[in-house]
């Protein structure tokens, strides 16, 4: 067994033998970016010192294959020796901060700082930290990456979104001279910057006065004072080398990343990736305020807030997204609003799976595609299988006659019909996604194939096609419309006076065309509502408004 993986190595793509540091800088490896030469002390090694009692010594094994890879360098080379736990810098648990890192470490002190490392999963910060995430201390094992240190003259950490804002078109840097822990530590004044992704020009800049900083020398890591403390740490074109590894990162790992980088000399380096694990929220109407136009009661939001997020986590992870652990929509007064930040993301994620259709490489891309969404060949037999079984439950219920009920036989009633609906709801989000991303693709296709202004007049004659609810609604409708044209009479008094005075003024009968049109919409669609809150009646219960 190899207690010891190269970055190169396909096995350290495993997080559970590399921590997630470790997974992430073999994979950032093995993806062609600029990452420090290094390898990575597995897992088991770990888990065999654990079981000698964490001894003083490392596993023989261990101290075999380590001393043969650090026998490759030079005797003056210097090393990061990094925790890596395999909890760590994941979507849900990022430990920043928790476990030992060691920079410039001589080669003679590895071994020991790896010891140190492993040690430091038991401190208390750590186990605290861990209590806190619900995490067993069983559940978290500990991994070590080993680089080559980088004599950074400066380094940062960048986020490939704003974090404050949330806006996606903006890139966050802090910037600082010397080596990272300058930055990372937040014990040392440093540059702010706020770029736009597209071009990496300047959004704001708070340029601090970096009166000291930590370097990499002879004698470890130790402070100095800069020359041009004042002096901004990055120019035109290393804001735009950082600006392009940001979004060509963010790309291929498919999530916004929290990356530290550095610089020797003009050669910029990955020294890590990680998912942002706390996004922040931007709550506005911009995709809510179609979904829920007017005000919705607190008890209907309760009853379906958490059907709803139940369907957003079901969807993504059928579509292969990562898990978002915050909310979407949000109550917040009378009206819902939604999380824009999570919006744009998804997005984005959902549209960044979908390769661009050209007719050069279209068999290719068509394979991929075919692949990426094979599921959704399945859904609506699924789905409609979910249908009938919806519908049995909700006859059931239908049966047991609620108003008979007492108050707490009621509101278990409720809660049954609640079930029910968040059950036959779990894949809605997926199928609007996916259908959107679809439609999407299509588009793309046809303006490939017969330019833009046609392939838009013919994506849309062929939707046009498509056989939907929506579409038989609004066919039995228009269909309604044509015969009211055909008497005058109802027609005015439809026109000047509204619904409920036809039904007033005595022009219905039961063998009038116009009635039987409105009764096999009521029978067809009667369940349809007005307005998202139960509050609101619907359509069978108000013809008029039909």
């Amino acid at each position: 067994m190899d207690f010891l993986l190269d970055f190169s190595n396909l096995e350290a793509l495993d997080v559970s033998a590399c921590g997630g540091k470790g997974a992430s800088l073999a994979r950032g490896t093995q993806a062609g970016f600029p990452v420090p030469e290094g390898a990575v002390v597995s897992v088991a090694a770990f888990r065999a010192w654990s079981r000698d009692g964490r001894a003083e010594q490392l596993p023989p094994q261990l101290e075999t294959q380590l001393a043969g890879w650090l026998d490759a360098w030079s005797p003056a080379s210097r090393f990061a020796v990094r925790s890596s736990a395999t909890a760590e810098d994941s979507l849900e648990h990022a430990f920043a901060g928790q476990h030992e890192t060691w920079l410039n470490v001589p080669r003679s002190e590895v071994p020991k700082r790896v010891r140190d490392c492993w040690l430091s999963l038991f401190n208390e910060r750590a186990v605290a930290y861990r209590r806190q995430a619900g995490l067993a201390d069983d559940e978290v094992e500990m991994a070590v990456v080993l680089q080559r240190m980088i004599p950074a003259d400066r380094a940062g950490v960048g986020f490939c979104l704003n974090p404050i804002t949330g806006a996606m078109d903006e890139f966050s840097i802090d910037a600082g001279f010397g080596v990272g822990e300058t930055v990372v530590s937040g014990e040392y004044p440093v540059d702010h910057l706020v770029i736009r992704r597209s071009d990496a020009s300047i959004v704001s800049a708070a340029i601090a006065n970096k009166d000291r900083c930590l370097v990499a020398s002879e004698d470890g890591v130790v402070e100095i004072a800069p020359e041009n403390p004042e002096a901004p740490v990055l120019d035109e074109p290393r804001l735009q080398a950082l600006a392009s590894l940001l979004d060509r990162v963010e790309s291929h790992y498919g999530y916004p990343q929290d990356v530290e980088w550095a610089f020797e000399e003009d050669r910029l380096y990955l020294l890590q990736a990680r998912p942002i694990t706390r996004l922040p929220e931007r709550w506005t109407r911009d995709e809510s305020a179609e979904r829920f136009p007017n005000p919705v009661s607190r008890l209907c939001w309760e009853l379906v807030e958490d059907g709803f997020h139940r369907s957003l986590a079901y969807s993504f992870e059928l579509m292969g997204l990562p898990p978002y652990g915050g909310k979407w929509f949000a109550r917040k007064g009378q009206y819902v609003y939604g999380n824009q930040t999570a919006v744009e993301l998804f997005g984005r994620l959902a549209m960044g799976r979908v390769p661009r259709l050209d007719l050069e490489n279209l068999a290719v891309q068509l394979e991929q595609i075919r692949r990426e969404f094979f599921w959704v060949l399945e859904l609506p037999s699924l789905w409609t299988r979910d249908l009938d079984t919806y519908l049995f439950r909700l006859g059931e219920l239908h049966a047991e006659q609620p108003e008979s009920m007492n108050m707490a036989e009621a509101l278990d009633y409720l809660q049954r019909v609640r079930r029910a609906g968040a059950e036959y709801f779990l894949p809605n989000i997926a199928i609007s996604i996916t259908q959107r991303t679809l439609c999407g693709m299509l588009l793309h296709l046809l303006e490939a194939a017969v330019g833009k202004e046609n392939g838009t007049s013919l994506h849309t004659d062929l939707l046009a096609w498509c056989d939907t609810k929506t579409a038989r609604v609004n066919q039995d409708l228009w269909e309604l419309s044509e015969s009211l044209k055909r008497n005058p009479d109802m027609a005015r008094v439809l026109r000047e006076r509204g619904g409920e005075a036809l039904f007033d003024s005595g022009l219905l009968n039961e063998d009038d065309e116009v009635k039987k049109h409105l009764q096999r919409i009521l029978e067809s669609h009667g369940h349809r509502e007005w307005d998202f809150d139960p509050y609101v009646a619907p359509w069978l219960e108000t013809p008029g408004l039909v």
